[in-house]
């Protein structure tokens, strides 16, 4: 998408985007660059999740393909771009900033801008007595207040779903310099915790606390390349407070320091 359709559009798709909208556009430019590809022109249309009768067999498709997407999501991003590659070797080490430096960073850049940035640093579990999941539309991983398993329409994408554990974690980077607080979700957090969000369920309550602090012990030993990010409107009127975690890239070299 190019001109007007980057500010209205496009921040709107990345709103709901993991909820796998439906698109309805019209007057498209048709190229081959990588590919097939669409381009917008100053006459297109774009209309988010049309009520229209052929929308409906495609978003039952994507419900039911949901895990098929998800993995040609994350290879094309591991594929495409340097900022979410599964490899250390792909992340140029003078794009991982210090802690100390990070509010020098954050006021060069433009507002209303979203920061994404890298770290080198070691993941805490500050808060041992946390809810480390929570149950989600297996569809859009909005949360919901189903138990595991139930159909429900959800609320934010409108489709009918599956109640499934999710994955979050508060926490803490440590980078040697300083620490950040920081949230991390899904597949990502299971990552780092070393656990499924299954398994997190089962073992919530007083009488868990030695499993979630042997998780804590565990994660804390190991060094990440990780990818923050946050956006800037939100931190500035304190809506938040914690950095979203993009990605996590395990670093091999245990002898290379934070």
């Amino acid at each position: 998408m190019w001109s007007r359709f980057v500010d209205g559009e496009c921040r709107a798709i990345s709103d709901i985007i993991e909820a796998k909208p439906t698109l309805l556009a019209t007057r498209l430019k048709v190229g081959s660059y990588n590919g097939l590809s669409l381009s917008s022109q100053p006459t297109s249309v774009f209309t988010l999740n049309p009520v229209i009768p052929a929308a409906t067999p495609l978003c039952q498709w994507t419900m039911l393909n949901h895990a098929l997407l998800e993995e040609i999501v994350e290879k094309n991003l591991h594929h495409t771009t340097a900022s979410a590659s599964a490899s250390t070797s792909n992340v140029d080490m003078k794009d991982i900033i210090k802690l100390d430096d990070l509010a020098g960073f954050l006021k060069s850049l433009q507002p209303m801008t979203k920061a994404k940035f890298w770290i080198k640093a070691t993941i805490c579990v500050v808060d041992l007595h946390q809810i480390f999941f929570y149950m989600s539309c297996i569809g859009c991983k909005k949360g919901t207040g189903y138990e595991q398993n139930e159909k429900f329409q959800c609320y934010h994408c409108k489709y009918m779903s599956n109640a499934q554990p999710r994955c979050r974690a508060y926490i803490e980077v440590d980078d040697g310099n300083g620490r950040l607080g920081a949230v991390m979700f899904g597949q990502i957090a299971e990552e780092a915790l070393g656990c499924t969000a299954i398994e997190l369920m089962e073992h919530t309550g007083k009488e868990h606390l030695p499993y979630i602090q042997n998780i804590a012990k565990l994660c804390s030993t190991k060094k990440w390349i990780i990818q923050l990010g946050a956006d800037l409107d939100q931190l500035q009127k304190q809506r938040h407070k914690n950095f979203n975690v993009l990605s996590i890239n395990a670093v091999n070299d245990e002898n290379t320091p934070l």
